[in-house]
């Protein structure tokens, strides 16, 4: 299975030093450390994408080297229009029959990542999502029917009280591909930036079954900006727990 990691925005949620937030030390490892490590026991090959001033800045590629030798950093060296672009940017990677996971950069999951992966190849899903209770229009939302497939998905849009996190499933890499190339060729997209989310509504198109996997809203921890940063930092601390 592929793992492919957006962490190539320019986030706010940067360290007081300045350093990117995928080095923000979480219980003395850096973030990057942190979700890498949540995938223990998984067979799966990673393709990290940074900024690639950043990269060079601050020795990414070797810090990822150290905490896991075959993951792969793709450096973005210019601005795109959204996150479907900067995934596309590994399109040689991902293009295959291999099961993918395109996964924020910017967030954490308080959840074990197996039990939703086999949730989705239970249900025998083309694709599937990860979501919580919420109606704030800063999230992504998916409306599912009575049997709790994904029928609609949009952002920044709260469509039902199915919020996504940043964890897109799909079957094969080239699901995600086809669908993300004809959203874009068709913009369906609606305005930059183009999100992940509604590239679900060309695989509801196309008649493929997408599913959710529901959690609690307590395990989505979002690192956006630098008062999320430091909060988790701090319930991190004092709760001594480990992700």
């Amino acid at each position: 299975m592929n793992v492919l990691i957006l962490a190539a925005g320019n986030s706010a949620a940067t360290n007081a030093d300045g350093y990117p937030l995928c080095l923000s030390e979480v219980m003395g490892k850096p973030l990057i450390q942190v979700m890498l490590e949540k995938w223990q026991g998984l067979e799966v090959h990673f393709f990290i994408m940074f900024n690639g001033a950043d990269v060079q800045k601050y020795h990414l590629n070797q810090v990822v080297e150290q905490v896991s030798p075959q993951a792969q950093v793709i450096s973005i060296h210019s601005a795109t229009a959204g996150a479907v672009c900067t995934s596309l940017m590994a399109i040689d990677q991902i293009n295959n029959a291999e099961p993918l996971v395109i996964l924020n950069g910017d967030e954490i999951l308080d959840i074990d990542y197996a039990k939703a992966l086999q949730f989705f190849s239970d249900q025998q899903l083309d694709a599937g999502v990860v979501i919580f209770d919420s109606v704030h229009p800063r999230y992504s939302y998916v409306r599912l029917d009575e049997n709790g497939l994904v029928v609609e998905a949009a952002e920044k849009n709260p469509i039902s009280r199915n919020a996504t996190v940043g964890f897109y499933w799909y079957k094969k890499g080239s699901n995600f591909v086809q669908a993300a190339m004809s959203s874009i060729k068709k913009q369906a997209l609606l305005d930059p930036p183009y999100f992940v989310c509604p590239v679900f509504n060309e695989l509801v198109l196309g008649g493929q079954k997408i599913g959710a996997f529901r959690i609690d809203k307590a395990a989505y921890k979002p690192l956006k900006t630098k008062q999320q940063l430091m909060e988790f930092q701090a319930s991190m601390a004092l709760s001594g727990k480990s992700l």
